[in-house]
């Protein structure tokens, strides 16, 4: 699954997203709906294995994280109908001790969560921006990774909690852009393939002056269901304050749906949000 918004432009500071994102520990992603190519756990577990490239994709999107041989990102691919963009190696890439990986380039910048750091064997997300020019620029959200059979979905569970964290971008109406970061819940009834999703504190990051503060105003609430012999789900999603309202769509990943994942876009009075979310039970 993968979001994009174009966006009217106004000044940028792209090392203020990277702190952003980088010191609040969440991110942003839209998954592109496909399948890995490969199995089980990543990054690699083993040191023994140089490179791995972990690919989600489907005839349209594809998604590809590269690992060293000590487990550290070295490369990150993202194609998408909207855009096509590759970061490679020390120069491109850097990431944080607070969940985050961070390429950037002359054109563009991205950040995935680092699934190591938080915790997460199955899959992660990221956010971009692009194209930014004197009229507009384009922002936009990926998830991916070892997509759950719809076979082994765990219809017994009734309570089931994932934890974990989104984030993305918020775009007001006056034109001014922010990071956000928050902590992510999905209760999931596997019997009757419902999720109440949620997230709570949020925290906005000017990207202009690296200002924070908090916007509870910006949770989200989601009530989503899916269908019978698929692992996918969509519904709608809104912020608590009823401002912004839009759609969300993601993936249970692992063997038995041990992670969920996914994207989410809203928009409302001349705003819009942007981002993704994954978490683990």
């Amino acid at each position: 699954m993968s979001m994009s918004f174009r966006v009217t432009a106004f000044p940028i500071i792209l090392t203020a997203v990277l702190s952003a994102c980088g010191s609040g520990g969440g991110g942003a992603g839209g998954a592109d709906r496909g399948s890995v190519a490969g199995e089980g756990p990543f990054p690699p577990q083993s040191p023994a294995v140089q490179t791995v490239v972990m690919n989600v994709n489907d005839s349209a999107s594809t998604a590809e994280l590269t690992y060293d041989d000590s487990n550290n990102l070295s490369g990150i691919d993202i194609s998408t109908p909207q855009t096509t963009l590759s970061y490679a190696g020390a120069d491109e890439i850097s990431c944080s001790s607070a969940g985050a990986c961070t390429g950037v380039n002359a054109t563009s910048l991205a950040i995935v969560m680092d699934q190591a750091d938080l915790g997460w064997s199955y899959q992660s997300f990221g956010i971009w921006l692009k194209d930014i020019g004197p009229t507009s620029f384009e922002a936009g959200a990926v998830s991916f990774g070892t997509v759950t059979p719809a076979s082994a979905l765990p219809t017994g569970l009734t309570d089931a909690r994932f934890a974990g964290h989104a984030g993305g971008f918020y775009f007001d109406a006056s034109g001014n852009q922010f990071a956000t970061d928050a902590q992510m819940s999905a209760v999931t009834n596997f019997q009757n393939r419902s999720i109440q999703f949620s997230t709570n504190g949020t925290l906005l990051t000017n990207m202009s002056t690296l200002e924070r503060t908090s916007s509870d105003g910006l949770d989200l609430r989601g009530s989503w269901t899916y269908a019978p012999g698929t692992s996918q789900f969509s519904g709608s999603v809104n912020t608590v304050n009823n401002d912004l309202k839009g759609s969300a769509a993601g993936r249970f990943y692992g063997p038995t749906a041990e992670e969920i994942g996914g994207t989410y876009g809203l928009t409302g009075g001349g705003a819009s949000m942007l981002g993704g979310f994954g978490g683990k039970r």
